[in-house]
């Protein structure tokens, strides 16, 4: 190991265990309540997949762009869908708090879908709330069969680059009267293969939905009473998702309907966060 790779460890242990111990200090002054945002009030367990982001979690700082989009379109969207739901903040949480009125997860590993059933069931929320394997080229189907009507429904999804083979052109044209949030992990496909990846991700789309791309970055984090006073060091380190490069997500709009512009999107994120802010 070279001197550049030694100090390159230290530095990742040194600022995982300093998150770790931030994530602690939120939890207990927060009782691991979600404080702000779209799942305000939710309850967030100890972590299965990802524990060192739960202080994200209960900030409600967390993908603050796909929860801002979210809470702008369940003015007009009743049902979810969490495609790749792991601890199931998206999939459970939004049916605890009442931001959709009903959810269906799909989740390939049997364990955690077992795990997300009894949260659910302790949530009170059994009743809301749908689970499935892996989606599959069926999707629109097992949807339809669970009373999830398209044009009722929001889809997000999450799952580590298999997004593009999911998302072939049938499944496309079968989902387009949902709106569809992808989180995009072209760089699975390799260096030479990431570009053709996402351009034809972007291709198939463009036959049935309007399309935008969705960035992540935007975050207004002083205004946060809870962070009042802390340093910038440790506010700024509550915002790291742990990701090795910036996040982006496709934001999938039906064709009869306008959706926001790119600039209307950024100011959607923004003023979605000021409604945190003890300013």
């Amino acid at each position: 190991m070279n001197e550049f790779m030694y100090y390159e460890q230290a530095n990742r242990q040194i600022i995982g265990l300093r998150l770790a111990f931030l994530t602690q200090a939120i939890r207990e002054r927060t009782g691991s309540v979600v404080q702000h945002g779209i799942l305000k009030g939710y309850v967030v367990p100890p972590g299965v997949w990802a524990e060192y982001v739960s202080g994200a979690y209960i900030l409600g700082i967390y993908e603050v762009a796909v929860c801002a989009l979210l809470d702008h379109l369940r003015k007009t969207r009743r049902l979810f869908v969490d495609i790749g739901s792991a601890d199931g903040l998206y999939g459970l949480g939004l049916a605890a708090t009442g931001a959709f009125d009903r959810s269906f997860c799909f989740e390939a590993d049997p364990e955690q879908q077992d795990r997300l059933a009894a949260r659910a069931s302790a949530l009170g929320i059994a009743h809301q709330t749908g689970f499935a394997g892996a989606a599959d080229a069926n999707l629109a189907l097992t949807l339809s069969d669970a009373g999830f009507a398209l044009g009722d429904t929001v889809i997000l999804c999450d799952i580590e680059g298999a997004e593009f083979d999911l998302f072939d052109e049938p499944l496309l044209q079968s989902l387009s009267a949902a709106h569809v949030i992808i989180e995009l992990h072209q760089w699975v496909a390799g260096p030479e293969g990431a570009a053709s990846a996402l351009e034809g991700l972007v291709r198939r789309a463009g036959k049935h939905f309007h399309v935008r791309m969705i960035d992540d970055g935007l975050r207004d984090m002083r205004g946060l009473p809870i962070l009042q006073g802390w340093s910038d060091w440790d506010t700024w380190l509550l915002c790291s998702e742990g990701r090795g490069r910036l996040m982006s997500w496709l934001w999938l709009a039906p064709l009869d309907e306008t959706p926001l512009d790119a600039r209307a999107i950024d100011a959607l994120v923004l003023d979605y966060q000021r409604g945190f802010s003890s300013r």
